[in-house]
């Protein structure tokens, strides 16, 4: 398995170039439509983690529209989590940030409702998303997830090792996966997301 030999060190420069930490909340703002596709993690429950948290901002976003959720951030690259808490504290919110690996949480079970992320399964190989929504669903009853599709890719997407499928084949992959089920799946823009639930 492939899993922990992707590096995204690549990304973390990319977050600097594009979301720079001196630049104020404003900034930002135009940004946030993008992340209403995590919204329904408000109805499903009041414990969300992000895994592979990336600009954190979606985490940002969902605080303060939500202050009563526990919101937490996670990601494996230490550079990625420096920036992230940096762009916390400038936005003042209370998200916590975890260093760790989405493949081996270190949570208990059941410890949030829902697990969601942006960008992070296309860079693995099946046998990987199914072990990733198989770790996910030991910690959240819900998942939400967003990938990029080969129409993204065509448009100008992309971030290094990434697996595109078409948003068919997204859907048969997450219909596939024993012991969860797909609740709701939606399109925004060149990309494909889904809702699971664990069965």
């Amino acid at each position: 398995m492939k899993t922990h030999e992707h590096d995204f060190s690549a990304w973390a420069d990319k977050i600097l170039l594009y979301f720079p930490i001196d630049m104020p909340p404003d900034f930002y703002a135009s940004q946030f439509d993008r992340w209403r596709y995590i919204e329904p993690a408000f109805r499903l429950g009041n414990k969300v983690l992000e895994i592979g948290a990336q600009t954190c901002l979606a985490c940002i976003y969902l605080k303060l529209r939500y202050p009563d959720l526990l919101v937490v951030a996670s990601d494996i690259h230490p550079l990625v989590c420096k920036l992230a808490s940096v762009r916390i504290k400038r936005w003042e919110t209370d998200v916590p940030v975890v260093r760790c690996d989405a493949f081996h949480l270190p949570f208990k079970d059941d410890a949030f409702d829902v697990v969601f992320s942006e960008g992070l399964h296309e860079h693995f190989e099946v046998e990987d998303v199914v072990g990733l929504v198989a770790e996910c669903s030991r910690v959240a009853r819900f998942q939400i997830i967003d990938v990029p599709t080969r129409l993204d890719l065509e448009c100008g997407g992309g971030y290094g090792d990434e697996r595109r499928r078409f948003y068919s084949e997204w859907g048969e992959l997450f219909r596939s996966i024993e012991g969860v089920r797909v609740l709701e799946e939606f399109q925004r823009g060149t990309r494909y997301g889904v809702i699971l639930e664990r069965r």
